[in-house]
């Protein structure tokens, strides 16, 4: 099974939403050419995930640990 990575990443948006750690964080998109992860911020902030050949599970945990949630 091929796992869809920007679904992971919008249901993950959706989750941290809810939380005082990233209530601020308005997009997550996953960039398939370069294995990153953009991180938007209300406040215009933008941080970069490096998720090159994560599974779906290790690439929410990197997301989490990068974005410092």
């Amino acid at each position: 099974m091929r796992e869809n990575k920007q679904l992971i990443c919008t249901l993950l948006l959706a989750a941290l939403q809810e939380t005082r750690g990233a209530s601020d964080l308005v997009s997550l998109v996953y960039v398939p050419e370069k294995e990153i992860v953009v991180g938007t911020f209300a406040g215009g902030g933008i941080k970069l995930c490096n998720v090159a050949a994560d599974s779906g599970c290790a690439m929410i945990r990197d997301i989490m640990r990068q974005l410092g949630v």
